[in-house]
């Protein structure tokens, strides 16, 4: 649904002082538990480091959904916080399923963790690096440079793992662990480019395909075991990429 915002009033900063009182937080807020406590310190170190980055959404003068950052930029001494006050006409129903909404999104898998935050380092160009989007999305560095690795390999089955599938592997099992895919996509590589080389059939060598090829190459040894990197390694010599 579309989360409709009073006028001049989205992405504004005021007192925290007006949301700390003993009535600022909705009834509905109170539904969603609070943040365990790492996710809490990641959420605490991110604010700290990058400032806060998503507003606490404000429904008739009350905190609907942004608990968990109103708590730690009380703790770090934040006066003036990012507010976004949801319009006042909403119905109430309408309330619940923001609500709803922002509880799915925090209940993401670490895989749907690590490919969004692997998301977030490529469309900012350059200005976001791997740890500082691991931290803000609560997920470990390693499991951000695994979803890296496999979003240069095989972007489809990145994208199946951030919408929360699970992929078929080789061996017939269906996984979402990064890592498990990830080893089962370099095997997947090494036999496509294993067949295309045996079998004579024509490969697309153009610089932009070898060079995503080797980019891939080069990010993946990284994450992978000494077989694994040996195994690629050989197939993409026998292609001709390397």
């Amino acid at each position: 649904m579309k989360i409709e915002f009073s006028q001049n009033k989205k992405d504004i900063y005021e007192d925290i002082s007006l949301y700390i009182k003993n009535d600022s937080i909705h009834p509905l807020a109170l539904t969603n538990p609070l943040m365990r406590p790492m996710e809490a310190q990641a959420l605490y170190t991110s604010i700290s480091t990058h400032g806060q980055l998503e507003a606490i959404y404000v429904y008739r003068d009350r905190v609907i959904d942004g608990r968990n950052r109103l708590n730690a930029l009380l703790s770090l001494g934040i006066k003036k916080i990012k507010v976004s006050h949801v319009k006042r006409t909403m119905s109430i129903q309408d309330i619940k399923l923001i609500v709803q909404m922002k509880e799915t999104k925090r209940m993401m898998t670490t895989p749907q963790k690590a490919a969004k935050a692997y998301k977030q380092v490529v469309d900012s160009n350059g200005s976001v690096s791997l740890r500082s989007a691991a931290i803000a999305n609560a997920v470990g560095i390693t499991e951000v440079r695994a979803a890296r690795d496999l979003y240069h390999l095989n972007q489809g089955r990145f994208d199946l793992l951030f919408k929360g599938k699970s992929i078929k592997l080789l061996n017939g099992k269906h996984s979402n662990s990064i890592r498990a895919v990830l080893t089962d996509t370099v095997e997947l590589a090494s036999k496509d480019l294993e067949n295309a080389t045996d079998e004579k059939q024509p490969i697309d060598r153009s610089p932009d395909w070898k060079q995503s090829v080797h980019d891939a190459w080069k990010s993946t040894t990284k994450s992978l075991a000494s077989d694994d990197k040996i195994n690629y390694l050989k197939s993409l010599l026998r292609a001709g990429v390397l």
